[in-house]
């Protein structure tokens, strides 16, 4: 595999994959991580222990329904990780489901 590529490993779309579109209303809390807010080598693989901090604490204390994250695979995009114990997440919709989308060229 070329630099910088990704593979899925033993992951393969039989394996049940699917893409859920949801909707979260306008009004909805979000909690923004910045980058300088991160830990040094966040984004090194194998992960940073201390990333899973963020979730662990985000979660019982319930001061926002999603958590942006920056993405440490994709540079400059975001993960949104939705508290379902949060208030708010009722309000969440889920648009649609379908099987995800693979590109058959993550499997050569």
């Amino acid at each position: 595999m070329a630099e910088g590529g990704v593979a899925l490993g033993i992951a393969t779309p039989s394996d049940g994959f699917v893409k859920v579109e949801i909707e979260i209303p306008a009004k909805t809390s979000i909690l923004e991580v910045a980058t300088k807010d991160l830990p040094k080598n966040w984004n090194a693989f194998p992960y940073h222990l201390k990333t899973q901090d963020f979730g662990d604490i985000f979660v019982p204390e319930k001061k926002a329904c999603v958590l942006k994250v920056p993405s440490a695979v994709v540079k400059e995009d975001f993960n949104y990780l939705i508290n379902p114990g949060h208030p708010e997440f009722k309000e969440i919709k889920i648009l649609r489901i379908s099987n995800f989308p693979f590109d058959n060229r993550l499997f050569e």
